[in-house]
């Protein structure tokens, strides 16, 4: 117990320099509630503080937390997944006295959804149903759902979209991608294509947004040419990001042939189909497929010098290695042990005059106590004529320089 203690006290200390700078100005509040703002939009794994900030805010202002401010914790905690933090916060507006409003459950149930943990997301639902001021809306089925599609249950996908429309007026259309959201999640291409024609017997038209979902969930030929010619009879064209795409579910598309051989099929097929021009975007999406899917270097090679053909600038390095000889090898950089070793250390050689590599004492008050070979003092010597002459007709004596 003492080390619990302990251990929020020193939580406490460590509260970040921002929540105490903004606890001291007049608005503390607002504040408070911008910072929580912030932390959830950049989704920042800053949550668990919260509590001790809370509780720092009650010492502070000597005040009771608003209703706002709850809102703006359970939020945070929604985005971040910190389902144990939320809880306790849930407890602690039960002894606050404080009644849960709508979005406090959807906070709750969001968190609960995106945790994976939907049998406490349904329960606080039908807890949600029997409060009377509340009253649940799209927020609240969108959560719902993106929990069924964590949970893998696509039968209550359809199942909560149909209870929405019977309980939502006007139905909100967001929804339906949402729905699109959980198939994707799942990977389950015909439950996105029955959603796509769902939303055409309800007059809704499927935006571009829609397709991109609806085509990541793909795992067949078949089902992508479906894709392809629904998207076609709701005029819309086939751009450059569904052809990446395309290209990027290739290599998980079920069939006999190769991943890689799939890929550039797709890849020639919408070409010649589509009419499209792959732009640098979609080649270096087929480049790094085929880097993900380990293609031999001069398959990669030739769609590197294919893509500087068509106009388009691949990256120097790519580039380099693309058009270098092919018995062509770089030198490898030398590494620590590939470097020449060091000089092993030579003990200090003998320096007395006799040995050759003589050097003056380092003792320079007293004299030397050798004497200079003839042969070495005449070098230093040089003539001086002092007006006699010597018989073999050399005149003068020899002196020091």
């Amino acid at each position: 117990m003492n080390r619990l203690r302990i251990h929020s006290s020193s939580i406490s200390r460590r509260l970040s320099t921002e929540i105490r700078i903004r606890l001291a100005e007049p608005n503390s509040e607002q504040n408070f509630l911008s910072l929580l703002a912030e932390r959830a939009g950049k989704r920042k794994h800053c949550s668990y503080n919260v509590l001790d900030e809370i509780d720092l805010f009650r010492q502070k202002t000597n005040q009771t937390p608003s209703k706002s401010l709850y809102e703006a914790s359970l939020h945070l905690f929604a985005e971040t997944r910190n389902v144990s933090s939320a809880e306790r916060l849930w407890e602690r507006m039960g002894s606050d006295n404080v009644s849960p409003t709508s979005k406090m459950f959807n906070c709750m149930i969001r968190c609960y959804s995106r945790a994976g943990r939907l049998m406490e997301a349904r329960k606080l639902f039908e807890k949600m149903k029997g409060v009377g001021s509340v009253k649940e809306d799209g927020y609240t089925y969108g959560s719902l759902i993106t929990g069924e599609g964590v949970a893998g249950t696509i039968e209550g996908v359809f199942k909560l979209l149909e209870e929405a429309k019977l309980k939502i007026d006007p139905f909100p259309n967001t929804l339906y991608r949402v729905a699109l959201g959980a198939c994707l999640q799942q990977k389950n291409g015909q439950a996105a294509i029955d959603l796509l024609e769902m939303m055409g017997k309800n007059e809704i038209k499927a935006g571009v947004e829609d397709f991109y979902i609806a085509f990541k969930a793909q795992t067949s030929m078949e089902k992508l040419e479906l894709l392809t010619e629904k998207l076609s009879s709701e005029s819309i064209p086939f751009d450059q990001k569904l052809f990446q795409i395309c290209i990027k579910r290739a290599p998980e598309i079920q069939s006999d042939s190769k991943p890689w051989d799939e890929c550039l099929r797709m890849f020639e097929k919408i070409q010649k189909e589509e009419g499209i021009v792959p732009d640098e975007n979609t080649w270096m999406t087929l480049i790094n497929c085929a880097n993900e899917l380990a293609v031999e270097v001069g398959e990669i090679n030739k769609l590197v010098l294919k893509m500087k053909r068509s106009g388009h600038t691949p990256p120097r390095p790519l580039l380099m290695r693309a058009r270098a000889r092919p018995d062509y090898t770089p030198k490898k950089k030398p590494d620590f042990q590939q470097s020449p070793p060091r000089r092993p250390w030579v003990p200090p050689q003998d320096t007395s005059f006799d040995s050759g590599l003589w050097r003056p004492n380092e003792d320079f008050s007293q004299p030397a106590d050798f004497k200079l070979p003839d042969s070495v003092l005449s070098r230093f010597m040089k003539v001086e004529d002092d007006g006699q002459s010597d018989g073999d007709g050399k005149e003068g004596k020899k002196v020091g320089k």
